[in-house]
């Protein structure tokens, strides 16, 4: 992460969200903060958001947010966070061997981290797709070889041949891991406009043109 992205998130600002649905609470987060976010589409259906109000920094203002839920935040670059649900509760006894990501948690947070580099990478191959002036909301399919079999819209990103690009690039992707145990799917992403003063998500990556 680099130290402008490490600044930028950190940076106090106001907050006057609500207690609402927390569906419609993230999105009124990240149209305020252009945070992009990654879940499960399962984890926001009838949960409610807390209140959060007055000046923060956008981590805080998100953890408040979501602290009624009982899911947790998780940032995984300078403007990028994943939601989870809550660890499984550790056994008393269990003489079962742990693998590194034994705890599904973990595994879940591990597995967003990679989906949203395969993602950026897609979004960075072409001018029009580079992330940064636009939104875009997606629902993603991943079956359990780790490709990417289907791509949808939730709302465009305000450009037919945009969206094309989106779904074409990302459909039949490959992952290098298939999706951990407790993984509800779709899989929601959301992608959210960044400051004209922010610095590119794209840059030093290649860029393809057609």
């Amino acid at each position: 992460m680099s130290s402008s992205s490490m600044a930028q998130a950190a940076a106090a600002m106001p907050f006057d969200i609500p207690a609402q649905p927390l569906q419609a609470a993230l999105e009124q987060f990240m149209k305020v903060t252009a945070h992009s976010g990654l879940y499960d589409s399962a984890l926001t259906s009838g949960r409610y958001s807390a209140e959060v109000k007055g000046v923060m920094e956008p981590e805080a203002a998100l953890r408040r947010l979501v602290v009624a839920s009982g899911l947790n935040v998780h940032y995984d670059a300078g403007e990028t966070f994943s939601i989870t649900a809550g660890p499984v509760p550790q056994q008393v006894a269990d003489p079962a061997p742990r693998g590194p990501y034994w705890n599904e948690e973990q595994n879940k947070v591990r597995y967003f981290g990679v989906l949203q580099a395969r993602v950026r990478e897609v979004f960075c191959r072409y001018p029009v797709t580079a992330p940064g002036g636009y939104r875009v909301a997606l629902s993603l399919w991943i079956d359990s070889s780790g490709e990417i079999e289907q791509v949808r819209l939730l709302d465009s990103s305000g450009a037919a041949d945009r969206d094309a690009l989106i779904i074409s690039g990302l459909r039949g992707r490959r992952l290098p891991l298939p999706p951990p145990a407790g993984i509800q799917q779709p899989i929601t992403m959301l992608v959210a406009p960044a400051p004209s003063d922010a610095a590119g998500e794209c840059i030093g990556m290649d860029s393809k043109h057609e």
